[in-house]
């Protein structure tokens, strides 16, 4: 049985997505005023994407969640309707499966201390897409040292959890920074290559260390690189929505 208002966390979902697609610097991804390094996408396409989402998320039947393999079909059935809304371009992807896991613990009311075993115990399952070959992209970049999308939840969130105290202090330009520099994303990877994130993730940790004026500069050039070179960050972009979505619901 439902405990949480669901109303209250799509609120704040769709208010972080719009903060994403707002922000000034997108490295690849898609704001307001670019498509970035995609031809086939504009904030138009996301506008669409964001309403599917989040209206399949509101149609959910998460009382009939029982265990990850339920949890996993459900969400399977939001990327549908996000695939139908935007006419089959995937735009949230990574977003719909970070969300997914939360929005569960949040309509079961469990409290912000006990999240993180208890989304590391429900996505435990996860360990399988790389034992069994499930997803033999997946199983090779994790063999190599690279940890994907799928390491969110098996942590049980913990990066993002034990660091929101730091990221409400951080504008969002510096948020989108320090993911860049920290996070493993595997859609640049898709678009470039493993070196390459590597060299985007050390330059983006130099930015951090740059005066505000250097930085400023310094960013926008490290954003116009990513445009140039087709690369996207979609990956920090879904974990920088989801960081500000777990910010505005003030979790207790």
């Amino acid at each position: 049985m439902q405990g949480r208002e669901i109303g209250t966390y799509l609120d704040a979902l769709g208010r972080a997505i719009g903060r994403e697609l707002d922000r000034d610097l997108g490295y690849g991804c898609v704001t307001m005023t670019s498509q970035g390094a995609h031809d086939d996408m504009d904030f138009r396409t996301f506008l669409r994407s964001q309403e599917g989402i989040l209206e399949a998320f509101r149609r959910a039947d998460w009382d009939s969640v029982e265990d990850f393999r339920d949890l996993r079909q459900l969400g399977r059935e939001v990327e549908e309707a996000m695939m139908d809304a935007t006419g089959g371009i995937n735009t949230h992807k990574g977003l719909v499966f970070l969300q997914t896991f939360l929005i569960l613990a949040w309509v079961r009311d469990v409290v912000w201390d006990d999240l993180t075993p208890y989304l590391r115990d429900l996505a435990a399952p996860l360990q399988v897409d790389y034992r069994e070959g499930a997803f033999p992209k997946s199983a090779l970049l994790n063999r190599e040292g690279v940890r994907d999308i799928r390491q969110i939840p098996l942590s049980g969130y913990a990066f993002l959890l034990q660091g929101m105290e730091d990221f409400r202090s951080m504008k969002d330009d510096d948020l989108t920074l320090h993911l860049l520099a920290r996070v493993d994303d595997t859609t640049t990877i898709a678009r470039s290559s493993l070196p390459m994130l590597r060299k985007l993730q050390a330059r983006a940790g130099e930015i951090l260390t740059m005066a505000p004026k250097e930085r400023s500069r310094a960013a926008k050039d490290l954003s116009s690189y990513y445009v140039d070179q087709k690369i996207s960050s979609g990956g920090v972009a879904d974990l920088f929505t989801t960081i500000r979505t777990l910010e505005a619901l003030h979790w207790a």
